[in-house]
C-alpha cells in the first residue's frame, strides 16, 4: 500500500541539458536495447518487505517475482501464475490455498551464495519471505492484511516481539507451510477474498534468506531475486538505478493471448522469450522541466503527464465533452511521440491527521475546513478536463462502490456554512485556533496548490503554514503522526474499492496516514471484508464511502486518469495503474530510435 505525491515542477534547464547530453551520447555509442525510465520521487531502498512508496514498489518487479502476477495484455485485471505453476487449489471452505512452485528457477548470482552462484527457488523461500513481513523487527507497512487472515501468524509475531535475540524463522507456523520442496500451502483463519491480490503485490515476492542475513541492514541496497533483471548496488538518494538482463532467467514467453486491442503485439512478439531488452536505467528526476526536456531529446523513453502544468500545451481536447477527445498536439505527433490513456485507479486528497488533538474529536472543524476549500476552483486552475475528475469521496470511478451522482454534503464550497461550522467547532472566525501546518513535497506545482489552499483558509480566519520536505522524509513524518494536514494521493494496489476503504479502518498511520478510527465505520468494514463480490458488498462499500464523506477524515480533491507519452521506438508499452511487472515485455527498435533521435 503506497502513496504518490504530486510531482515537483521547477525549471532547471541546465540540469536537463546536461542529463540529456549524457544519456543521448551513451545511447548513440551502444547497440544495447536500453529502456531509459524515470521516477519523479526519491527512493530510499529496494527491500520488498519495507517499501511503501509507489516509486520504489514499481522498481521491485524488475528484480523480484512472486507466486502470481497480472496478465499484461488484459485491460480488465486478471491474475495469472508467475512463479506458481498454476493458480492454487483452494479447499472447499475457502481457507486453504495450495501452490505448486515452478522447478529450476534460480536466484540471481550474488556473493551471498556459496561461490556466488544463485541457488534454486523452493517453497521454503515463500514461507520465509512472508514470515519476514510479519517479523516485528522488520518495519513492514504490509503486515496487517497477513496478520488478519493467516493462521498462527499473529501468535508467531507476538512471540517474536517479546524476545530480544534474532527472530527464529525456523519455528513452524500453521498457516505457512512448505509441504515439500515445490509445494507451498497457506491456511487462513477465515476466507479472504483478496488473498490472490495480496500474492501479486510487491511484499509477497520471493526473497532469499541468505541475502538478508549476508547484507543485514544494507539488504535494501542489494536486491537479490529471481526476476528478469539483475540490479547493481543501489544506495539511498542515488539518482540512478541500473539493471542488466538476467542471463539465467527462467523460461517465460511473451503472451500469445490477450484483448483485441493488443493483437498487434501478439502478432509481433507472441511466444518470444522474455525479457526483450538488455538493460534498464531508471533515473530519478524530481523536477518536471528537466524531465520533459530529457524526454524531448530522446534521453527518456516515456513521460508521465500526471500533475503536469503543461497539459494544455501538450494535449488537445476536441469539443471538451469526452475523455476520448484527448489527443497529442500535432507538433508532437510529427515527432513520433505517442499518447497513452488509462482510466486510472487513484484519488488525491488533503488528509487530516485524525489522531492529532486538534482534529481527533472535532468533526465540525474538519467539515469547516473542507467547506472553506474551493476544490472545484483548485481543480479548474491546476488540472485539465478529461484528465482530472472532481472527487466527492475516496472510491475512484473505475471501482464498484463509486457513485457518479453522489454529492458529498461537506465537500461543497460554502464560506458561510464553513464559518458556522467553525464557530460550532469552538473557533468563531478562527479565534483561538492554532496555526495549522500543511505538509507538501517541494516543487512549483505542489506549492501553487498549497498556496491556493492556504488562501481559501484565510477567508474564514484559519492560518496555514506550509512544510515542505522530500518524499521519503514526508512519508516518515506521516507515518510517525508528525503532520496536521498533508497532501497525498492513493493509487490502487489491486482493483477493489476495499484497497481504498481499508485506509480508514483502525488506521495507525499506514497508507495515507489518516489515523482514523470510527466504530460505525469499523463495523461496516468488518462486514464487507467477509463478503465476496456481490451487489450486497457493493452496497456496503457505498455506505462506507458516504460515511467517510460525512466524517471528513480527508478532503478528496480529484481522481486522475493516467496520461503518458512515449517515443515510437518503445514497443509493447501498456499503461496500468497497478504495480506489476512491465519492463520485461518492452522492446526497443534501435534502428527507428537512431533515425528519430537525429531529427529531435
Amino acid at each position: 500500500m503506497y502513496a504518490q505525491l504530486t510531482t515537483r515542477l521547477l525549471s532547471v534547464c541546465l540540469t536537463a541539458a546536461l542529463l540529456a547530453n549524457t544519456c543521448g551520447t551513451s545511447q548513440k555509442q551502444s547497440q544495447e536495447k536500453v529502456f531509459q525510465a524515470t521516477r519523479t520521487g526519491d527512493i530510499d531502498h529496494l527491500d520488498p518487505a519495507v517499501v511503501s512508496s509507489a516509486y520504489a514498489c514499481e522498481e521491485i518487479f524488475n528484480v523480484y517475482e512472486g507466486l502470481l502476477q497480472y496478465h499484461y495484455l488484459r485491460q480488465k485485471p486478471e491474475i495469472i501464475p508467475c512463479l506458481a505453476q498454476e493458480l492454487p487449489v483452494v479447499s472447499q471452505d475457502g481457507r486453504t490455498y495450495t501452490f505448486k512452485i515452478k522447478r529450476g528457477v534460480l536466484f540471481h548470482d550474488n556473493p551471498c551464495f556459496p561461490e556466488g552462484k544463485g541457488r534454486e527457488l523452493t517453497a521454503h523461500d515463500f514461507v520465509y519471505s512472508l514470515m519476514r513481513v510479519a517479523d516485528p523487527k522488520v518495519p513492514s507497512p504490509w503486515v496487517d492484511p497477513l496478520l488478519d487472515c493467516v493462521e498462527g501468524l499473529k501468535e508467531w509475531r507476538v512471540a517474536a516481539q517479546t524476545k530480544s535475540e534474532a527472530t527464529n524463522y525456523d519455528l513452524p507456523i500453521a498457516g505457512l507451510r512448505a509441504i515439500d520442496r515445490y509445494t507451498f500451502e497457506i491456511k487462513l483463519n477465515k476466507p479472504c477474498p483478496h488473498l490472490l491480490y495480496y500474492l501479486a503485490m510487491p511484499f509477497s515476492v520471493a526473497v532469499p534468506r541468505e541475502a538478508v542475513e549476508h547484507y543485514n541492514e544494507a539488504f535494501g541496497n542489494h536486491p537479490v531475486g529471481t526476476g528478469p533483471f539483475v540490479s547493481e548496488e543501489y544506495k539511498s538518494r542515488m539518482k540512478k538505478i541500473v539493471y542488466h538482463k538476467n542471463k539465467k532467467y527462467r523460461k517465460e514467453l511473451f503472451p500469445t493471448d490477450g484483448d483485441p486491442v493488443y493483437q498487434h503485439m501478439i502478432d509481433a512478439y507472441g511466444g518470444k522469450p522474455l525479457p526483450l531488452i538488455d538493460k534498464i536505467v531508471t533515473t530519478i528526476i524530481t523536477e518536471e522541466q528537466p524531465r520533459w526536456l530529457s524526454f524531448q531529446k530522446g534521453s527518456l523513453d516515456t513521460f508521465d503527464l500526471r500533475g503536469s502544468n503543461n497539459l494544455p500545451q501538450l494535449l488537445h481536447m476536441g469539443d471538451g465533452k469526452g475523455e476520448s477527445d484527448l489527443t497529442l498536439q500535432p507538433e508532437y505527433v510529427q515527432k513520433g511521440m505517442k499518447l497513452h490513456l488509462s482510466p486510472g485507479i487513484s484519488t488525491s486528497c488533503y488528509i487530516f491527521n485524525n489522531a492529532h488533538k486538534l482534529f481527533k474529536d472535532n468533526v465540525r472543524l474538519r467539515q469547516a475546513i473542507s467547506m472553506a476549500f474551493d476544490v472545484q476552483e483548485s481543480v479548474k486552475r491546476f488540472s485539465m478536463p478529461g484528465v482530472h475528475v472532481l472527487a466527492q469521496s475516496i472510491i475512484p470511478p473505475a471501482l464498484a462502490g463509486y457513485e457518479k451522482d453522489f454529492v458529498n454534503p461537506y465537500r461543497t464550497y460554502n464560506l458561510e456554512k464553513a464559518k458556522r461550522l467553525l464557530a460550532e467547532a469552538g473557533y468563531p472566525n478562527g479565534k483561538g485556533l492554532p496555526k495549522i501546518t500543511l505538509d507538501i513535497p517541494p516543487g512549483t506545482s505542489a506549492r501553487q496548490k498549497a498556496e491556493f489552499f492556504k488562501s481559501c483558509m484565510a477567508k474564514v480566519g484559519i492560518e496555514i503554514e506550509l512544510v515542505s520536505s522530500i518524499f521519503p522524509e514526508m512519508c516518515r513524518r506521516v507515518r510517525q503522526g508528525m503532520t496536521m494536514i498533508h497532501g497525498m494521493a492513493w493509487n490502487a494496489d489491486y482493483p477493489d474499492a476495499e484497497n481504498f476503504l481499508v485506509l480508514f479502518y483502525r488506521n495507525k498511520g499506514d497508507g495515507l496516514g489518516t489515523f482514523f478510527n470510527n466504530q460505525a465505520y469499523n463495523v461496516l468494514y468488518e462486514k464487507a471484508v467477509r463478503m465476496t463480490a456481490s451487489p450486497e458488498r457493493t452496497a456496503c462499500y457505498r455506505d462506507m464511502n458516504r460515511l467517510i464523506g460525512v466524517m471528513t477524515p480527508v478532503i478528496c480533491t480529484d481522481h486522475v486518469r493516467m496520461v503518458h507519452m512515449r517515443h515510437e521506438w518503445l514497443k509493447n508499452y501498456v499503461l496500468t495503474d497497478l504495480t506489476c511487472s512491465t519492463a520485461k515485455y518492452l522492446d526497443i527498435d534501435l534502428a527507428q530510435k537512431s533515425k528519430r533521435i537525429a531529427s529531435l
